[in-house]
């Protein structure tokens, strides 16, 4: 995925994730591989660029395959912070700013978090419908709009009769 500015690619393959510049296409000489992406007994999935292109977010993958929260990646820096073990998925919104992400717990509460302090809180919301098992969310560019994923799911259930045959 490409940073907010269009100069780097984030690619993340089987065996190492790397940061490159153009000339296009990126290849091991011309991009950094990521170290240090072990974070909270898992390793760091990186899935968004913050707003500004200093940190990447993602979600904590243990060696199971569940999930356990979800940390930041400081590009300059090149080191992980944790910021939740509670998180419910892989989504995170950025708010405008880059001091502070939105997410889902997995028990569906809504929190805002500042990166910095690691401070949050849940935001007191009544959903329509709760959100989709993967947790999304994201911020509008101004983020006073927040969109989630969620679906409602109906059934009907319908009796069939078979017409009485006629005696001859």
């Amino acid at each position: 995925m490409f940073a907010p500015d269009g100069r780097r690619l984030l690619a993340m393959g089987d065996k190492s994730t790397r940061i490159g510049s153009p000339p296009w296409p990126i290849t091991p000489k011309t991009s950094i591989e990521l170290k240090g992406l072990s974070v909270g007994g898992g390793a760091l999935f990186l899935t968004y660029w913050s707003p500004d292109g200093r940190r990447l977010s993602g979600e904590i993958v243990l060696p199971s395959g569940e999930s356990r929260g979800n940390a930041l990646y400081d590009v300059a820096a090149g080191k992980v912070r944790q910021l939740s073990a509670d998180a419910g998925g892989f989504e995170m919104a950025w708010m405008p700013g880059s001091t502070r992400v939105v997410y889902f717990t997995t028990d569906a509460k809504l929190m805002i978090q500042d990166v910095a302090s690691l401070k949050r809180h849940e935001i007191e919301v009544k959903l329509p419908y709760p959100p989709e098992a993967g947790r999304d969310v994201t911020a509008s560019p101004d983020g006073r709009t927040l969109y989630y994923g969620a679906r409602q799911v109906e059934a009907n259930i319908w009796k069939v009769e078979r017409p009485a045959v006629a005696k001859r």
